[in-house]
């Protein structure tokens, strides 16, 4: 069952990645489809991120409010929730 895979996944670390993660291969992230089923579970809240992992604090104020509304507006659209948590990177 695709649920009991995300579930190790999730067990193995702190945070999930969905997308595009450099160095990170395939196998270790979860899909759009396993994200969608932990949501499903209510087991999990999905919290967004930045876009591409940049150093905040080196950002102009309006780069990071972009690094940080885009990460948030993409999960919101991909899964169709309310995205209310935020993991600083």
């Amino acid at each position: 069952m695709q649920f009991e895979v995300a579930m190790r996944k999730i067990l193995m670390g702190s945070f999930v990645f969905c997308g595009t993660l450099f160095g990170a291969s395939c196998e270790q992230m979860l899909s759009d489809q396993e994200v969608c089923e932990l949501l499903q579970s209510g087991l999990i809240e999905i919290g967004s991120h930045t876009l591409d992992h940049a150093n905040l604090p080196s950002l102009d104020p309006q780069e990071q409010l972009r690094q940080m509304s885009e990460s948030k507006r993409e999960i919101e659209a991909k899964f169709g929730i309310c995205c209310g948590a935020f993991a600083y990177p």
